[in-house]
């Protein structure tokens, strides 16, 4: 399995890179930092080990984060960067 500290190693993604997430019929927009060690800075200060951790942080139930955030620098799910990793693998 692909982690975000594998999408990082093979330059996927970025250190610092932001990701959001959307729900607008809900009303909710959330950003999110990736960290150098894989993990995730929310909006709100807490750090998460997964996408769909910080995911379910805000939605309350589980949720895959891998299809709902986003890159913010190109729009991609991150369920399609980590496709194109194993891609190329």
């Amino acid at each position: 399995m692909t982690t975000l500290l594998d999408l990082i190693k093979a330059g996927f993604i970025n250190d610092g890179d932001i990701l959001y997430w959307e729900q607008p019929r809900l009303g909710m927009f959330h950003r999110a930092v990736i960290k150098r060690d894989g993990k995730l800075r929310t909006s709100d200060g807490i750090e998460h080990r997964s996408l769909s951790g910080a995911a379910r942080h805000f939605y309350k139930k589980p949720i895959d984060g891998w299809s709902n955030w986003r890159l913010e620098r190109t729009g991609e799910r991150l369920s399609e960067i980590r496709k194109k990793a194993l891609e190329k693998n």
